[in-house]
C-alpha cells in the first residue's frame, strides 16, 4: 500500500487546522475512493513550512496563488460555490490551467467532475430508484405540516437569496410556512443540525432554493428534499430538469409564483396526486455523467494513475 501525503489549502477552515484536514481525508469522496484503490492517506497541514504533499486539494477561500506552494503535487481544485458569481473566488479563473483536476459546478469533462455528483455519489441508488407506493404512503402519513424553509444565509445581495426570501414572504400571505433556520425564523428556536432530517420529512414541501441562480449551480438543496421524502419547491439552476425528473418536484422560475402556489395547494388537498410525485424516480432516464453509477470512480482512478506516474 502506497502512502499518499494529502493536504487541503484555502478551505473555509483555514490552513492550520490539522484536525479538519484529517477529517477531510476520512470523509472526502475522492480520498475514500483512493483509499479503496490501495493508497494510505497521510494528512499534511499546509501551515507547516516546507511540508511536502503528493496530492493537494485547493479550495476557493484564498487568493488562488497557493497552487504554487506544491508544484510537485497532483493538484485538485475543489469548489462547491458558484465561482462565477463571487468575484473573490479569483483562484479558479486566474489559475485554472495550473490545476491537474477539478471538482466544480462546470460540466463533467476529462479533467473536471461536476461536484454535486461527487458529493451525492453515495445516494445515487436512492435518487435513481422510485419510492415504493407503500413507502410513499407511510411517508405521507408522517407529515404534519405544509411546508418548511431552513436557511442561515439571508444577504439579499445574492440573486437567489433575494428571490427565495421574496417567495417565502409572498407564500406566507396565504399559508403558514415553518422557518427553522436563522433567516426569518418563526419557530422561536433554530432547528439543530442533527434534527434537520426529521424536521424536513414532516413537511409536505421544502423550499429548496439556491443562494445564486446560474446554469450548473446545483447544490444539496433539492436532493435533501428527495432523500427526506418530501416534494422540493426548487429555484436555482435553470437546467435542473436535464438531470432531475420534473414530475418529482415543483420548479419556481422567479416569475411563476401563482402557478407554484396553485400546484402546492392542489397536491396538499389531493393525496393521490401528492403520492404520484413521491413515487417518481428523481433522476431522468439518462442524466449527466456525474449522476451515473461508476463515472466518479473512473474519474478518481485517473487521479490515482496520475499519482502513480508522479511517483515513478
Amino acid at each position: 500500500m502506497r502512502v499518499l501525503r494529502v493536504t487541503v489549502v484555502d478551505e473555509w477552515f483555514g490552513n492550520d487546522d490539522g484536525k479538519a484536514i484529517e477529517e477531510w481525508c476520512r470523509t472526502n469522496v475522492v480520498c475514500r475512493i483512493l483509499s479503496e484503490r490501495g493508497f494510505e492517506l497521510e494528512p499534511v497541514c499546509p501551515s507547516i513550512t516546507g511540508a511536502h504533499a503528493d496530492l493537494a486539494f485547493f479550495c476557493p477561500w484564498g487568493s488562488g496563488e497557493a497552487v504554487k506552494s506544491y508544484p510537485d503535487a497532483v493538484s485538485v481544485f475543489w469548489c462547491f460555490e458558484n465561482h462565477e458569481y463571487f468575484p473573490e473566488f479569483v483562484g479558479y479563473r486566474q489559475y485554472q490551467r495550473d490545476y491537474d483536476f477539478s471538482f466544480t459546478i462546470d460540466p463533467t469533462t476529462g479533467t473536471n467532475f461536476r461536484i454535486i455528483g461527487a458529493i451525492f455519489n453515495g445516494e445515487l441508488h436512492q435518487l435513481a430508484a422510485p419510492l415504493g407506493l407503500a413507502e410513499a404512503r407511510h411517508a405521507l402519513a408522517q407529515k404534519t405540516d405544509f411546508a418548511c424553509f431552513l436557511y442561515s444565509e439571508g444577504r439579499e445581495d445574492q440573486n437567489g437569496v433575494k428571490l427565495r426570501n421574496e417567495f417565502f414572504r409572498r407564500l406566507c400571505q396565504y399559508r403558514h410556512i415553518n422557518s427553522g433556520g436563522a433567516v426569518m425564523n418563526n419557530l422561536g428556536h433554530q432547528v439543530p443540525f442533527e434534527e434537520t432530517r426529521n424536521f424536513v420529512s414532516r413537511h409536505k414541501f421544502v423550499l429548496a432554493m439556491e443562494n445564486s441562480i446560474a446554469p450548473g449551480y446545483l447544490t444539496e438543496k433539492i436532493m435533501h428534499g428527495f432523500l427526506n421524502r418530501t416534494v422540493p419547491v426548487y429555484c436555482g439552476d435553470p437546467d435542473v430538469a436535464v438531470d432531475f425528473n420534473e414530475h418529482a418536484f415543483i420548479h419556481y422560475r422567479g416569475d411563476n409564483f401563482e402557478e407554484v402556489r396553485s400546484a402546492m395547494d392542489r397536491l396538499d388537498q389531493d393525496d393521490a396526486a401528492y403520492l404520484e410525485f413521491l413515487v417518481q424516480p428523481k433522476l431522468v432516464a439518462n442524466p449527466g455523467p456525474e449522476f451515473r453509477a461508476g463515472t466518479l470512480e473512473t474519474f478518481v482512478e485517473a487521479i490515482g494513475e496520475r499519482l502513480r506516474m508522479h511517483s515513478s
